[in-house]
């Protein structure tokens, strides 16, 4: 073994240093590091078997992408479709509880609208929806009713099939308009009843939370009873009241005990245990290995289970929640505490009249304090004048200062002498001390003697009895009028007579079985003591302030919703109609009907010209994806490449190149479109120049069956193929200037921090720009990138403008053209079908096969998008 020479001098490796020339010979984790460089060779066959790798695993994931969303779509179908039939079906029962629950006045309501809103306090909301009723039934029976039954014959008395199509699509769309108005009608009728009924709704529901805790104590086996059995259970056996028994009938009972998993369940998630075993053993070997950022995205599935929906802890759960929101919503009705503190705080100002007038006429010390100067007692002074000071003093809220503002002002202006206003706010202190404690019996008091009653009334069935039987009426009107019942508690004491009466006949099981009754309502009364109530229903004047505070977001999009109802979904929903017809050159718009003529051409089924019109499809929409695919990616990496050039360190003038290129976007697309058509026509400036000088011509717009006048002596054999080719380089032209703009605002605010970390861990420029830069640029343009494929799908302009879908005729392999050339999009054919042709049922049909397509590619390129997948691990 040879000795290193003592003499060989000792080279000391430079200190490493940042872009920025900062020195990191200091830091002992950077000073002197003995790293060695990878070999070009293995940097560059590592990196290209990790970028096959990764394109092999994203074409597997694009293919997964496409099965699940075949999977997503046909599923789909049969899911929403029975989610839609389940909707109406718990729709109705809805319905029918809210009938079942309400007094007699909310189920007139389900007839003539707005009622009930009238009878709880709703008088102006009522009437609106009384007159939205009102006319809705008059343009039914005048115009709307026939122009729905004209739809299933559109040639009706030789009416113009289009507007009876329209009449009727517009009267379906009124008719479904008032339905969303009836649904919002009942709903507010209801809030109405529940407003005023609050604490016996709540009662209702913790009486249903406290059964499902104690089904063990019932004899029955409610598991196994239906609904209208276990309401008749309660109600008639158990003494619970109506409206109790209603809400404990409404629990799903049969959920209640652990169901044991089916032979399904029990396959499937053995298999999915299985795979997820091996798959996770398989993951954690990866995980270990040198290639776990390559398959870093396939490492994190995880097994979906179940979610479990039955069990007493499921149940209970759900309950509890459905009584928080009920609280929640209903609660802030009750305006018994803000009156109580806003008359005591008017008591208590009320009391200190000698306050109050010095406070008007600015002699209180805190007007002193403010530098305000005294004002004579005999000018009189407006309530906004005097509102400031009376706050300021006795340090109310802005409704009480009102209140106490008005009524200072009226007494002021009525009496001229202090002694005089000084009475006079004495007997208002007395008015408001009476309003005080007359609120406070009826809310408090008058309803704690309410429930008292009722179980006085329910435990005296013996000197009731005769009174019951002369009826309802008389009945409630008598222990209304001994027993200081409220209504609402009277019906509750009749409905529980009626019960006992048809469940038992001797006087003995009546009298248990209403005691048990009365013992029933004892949390009931307790609730009142301890909760006091006073439900107001808001006025007109407060639900229309509503629209201009917390409501103001519907105000505003009242306005663009109808807009957008009259000039998208009704066009939409017409369109849609028409491809169900047979609408075309042959049965115009007087003779047009309904069949499925255009649905059978696009199979193939219509005859020859079915086949040609299925064949054309298929080859249009062939081209149509693949020119979306080149259209945007191509726009896309060369934007991104273009962006990368100017950005670059040490190219100058980077604002005059980006002018040069944004100079593409200030001129309308359809202009540049057709100055590009005019130079490169057969007959355009630059054919005719290469014709005179080099007896050659571009076949850019020439079919493909007329040859090239002129005795051209070259013609390309594949003329369809070379003019999309040049299609694509002119999109690029026009559409590069877009990506380059986005990425270079991407590109000034990447972090210089993280070049600076991946030059210190040795990070080559290639490794920088795949690790940094490409992942911001995607993941910001991302979505930018789905609207841009959608948006070439339907790219009209371009094409359009530029050939018209020339040329004309076959080429390669046969092409059965129905009206349709070979750069043709199906967004171009479409038009052609419609405006030239006017094949209006074969474009519908179009547009809706566009529309599902768009719609299958925006789920799976969804689906793979950075920007959704991991938002919060990027950020």
């Amino acid at each position: 073994m040879s000795e290193k020479p003592l003499d060989t001098p000792v080279v000391e490796k430079p200190a490493p240093t940042s872009s920025a020339g900062i020195d990191f010979s200091k830091v002992k984790a950077l000073a002197n590091n003995d790293y060695q460089v990878e070999p070009w060779y293995k940097s560059f066959f590592g990196g290209l078997g990790e970028g096959v790798i990764k394109v092999l695993l994203f074409l597997l994931g694009f293919l997964l992408d496409v099965l699940k969303t075949l999977w997503t779509v046909i599923s789909g179908i049969f899911i929403y479709a029975y989610r839609g039939v389940r909707g109406i079906i718990r729709y109705f029962i809805r319905m029918a509880r809210i009938f079942k629950e309400v007094d007699g006045s909310g189920k007139l309501s389900f007839l003539l609208q707005g009622f009930g809103n009238i009878k709880y306090g709703q008088v102006v909301t009522g009437i609106i929806f009384m007159a939205v009723e009102i006319v809705f039934i008059v343009f039914m029976v005048l115009n709307g009713g026939a122009s729905i039954s004209h739809i299933f014959k559109l040639d009706y008395l030789r009416r113009k099939s289009h507007q009876t199509l329209i009449l009727a699509i517009m009267a379906i769309i009124i008719v479904i308009a008032y339905f969303v108005v009836y649904n919002k009608g009942i709903q507010s009728m209801y809030d109405c009843y529940q407003i005023k009924h609050e604490l016996e709704f709540r009662k209702a529901r913790e009486n249903a939370l406290d059964v499902i805790s104690k089904t063990s104590e019932f004899e029955e086996d409610l598991t196994k009873l239906s609904r209208g059995k276990i309401f008749r259970l309660m109600r008639d056996k158990y003494g619970y009241d109506t409206l109790s028994a209603r809400y404990i009938s409404y629990v799903d009972f049969k959920r209640l005990p652990e169901k044991r998993d089916n032979l399904y369940y029990r396959v499937t998630d053995s298999i999915k245990n299985w795979f997820y075993g091996g798959y996770t053993k398989w993951a954690t070997k990866v995980k270990a290995g040198k290639w776990s950022s390559v398959f870093a995205d396939w490492l994190n599935w995880e097994l979906v289970k179940r979610q479990r929906t039955t069990g007493y802890d499921v149940i209970k759960n759900e309950l509890e929640v459905q009584l928080l929101a009920f609280r929640h919503t209903y609660d802030k009705y009750n305006d018994y505490h803000s009156v109580i503190r806003d008359s005591e705080a008017m008591l208590r100002c009320l009391a200190d009249p000698q306050g109050l007038i010095d406070a008007v006429f600015a002699d209180d010390e805190v007007s002193k304090r403010n530098g305000i100067a005294p004002i004579a007692h005999n000018v009189y002074q407006k309530p906004k004048q005097i509102l400031s000071r009376v706050v300021g003093k006795f340090e109310v809220s802005l409704p009480v200062g009102q209140r106490l503002s008005k009524i200072l002002a009226d007494i002021i202006k009525a009496i001229p002498d202090d002694e005089g206003r000084i009475a006079a706010i004495n007997d208002a202190c007395a008015k408001e001390q009476a309003f005080h404690d007359s609120f406070i019996q009826t809310n408090r008091v008058e309803f704690v003697a309410s429930a008292e009653g009722m179980q006085k009334c329910l435990r005296s069935y013996p000197d009731l009895a005769s009174v019951f039987d002369g009826g309802k009426k008389a009945f409630i009107a008598h222990i209304k009028a001994n027993y200081g019942l409220v209504d609402f508690h009277a019906n509750m004491v009749f409905n529980a007579y009626a019960a006992a009466r048809k469940q038992y006949h001797s006087e003995e099981e009546i009298v248990a079985y209403l005691e048990q009754a009365a013992v029933r309502q004892e949390p009931l009364k307790q609730l009142i003591q301890d909760y006091a109530f006073h439900g107001q229903v808001l006025v007109f004047k407060k639900q229309a302030k509503q629209y201009l505070d917390e409501k103001f977001a519907v105000t505003i999009l009242a306005l663009p919703t109808l807009g957008a109802l009259l000039t998208c979904v009704l066009p939409l929903i017409f369109s849609i109609a028409i491809g169900f017809t047979n609408w075309d050159s042959l049965h115009t718009n007087y003779t047009f009907n309904w069949n499925l003529d255009a649905w059978k051409s696009l199979l193939g089924m219509g005859g020859d010209n079915g086949s040609d019109f299925a064949m054309t499809f298929l080859i249009l929409l062939r081209w149509t994806i693949v020119w979306a695919f080149l259209a945007t990616f191509s726009n896309y990496i060369m934007g991104i490449v273009l962006a990368l050039m100017i950005n670059k360190k040490g190219i100058k003038l980077k604002g005059l190149w980006r002018t040069c290129f944004v100079v593409t976007i200030a001129i309308p697309q359809f202009i540049t479109l057709l100055v590009i058509k005019l130079l490169f026509d057969k007959d355009g400036a630059i054919n005719e120049f290469l014709m005179e000088h080099f007896n050659f011509k571009i076949p850019f717009l020439q079919n493909i069956d007329g040859g090239i006048a002129g005795g051209a002596a070259f013609v390309l054999d594949d003329n369809a193929t070379f003019i999309k080719f040049f299609i694509v380089i002119i999109n690029m032209w026009i559409g590069i200037p877009y990506t380059m703009l986005s990425t270079s605002g991407i590109l000034m605010n990447i972090p210089g921090d993280l070049y600076e970390s991946a030059q210190i861990d040795g990070a080559n420029s290639w490794t920088q720009f795949w690790k940094i830069t490409m992942p911001y640029i995607i993941f910001v343009t991302g979505p930018s990138l789905l609207t841009t494929f959608i948006g070439n799908i339907n790219n009209f302009n371009v094409i359009y403008f530029l050939t018209g879908g020339t040329p004309n005729g076959q080429v390669g392999e046969a092409l059965y053209t129905y009206h349709a050339g070979h750069t043709d999009l199906l967004i171009t054919w479409l038009y052609k079908l419609s405006l030239n042709e006017f094949e209006y049922s074969l474009g519908s049909v179009i547009g809706i096969m566009m529309f599902l397509v768009c719609a299958f590619f925006s789920l799976i390129m969804y689906r793979r998008m950075g920007s959704v997948k991991n938002e919060e691990a990027f950020q």
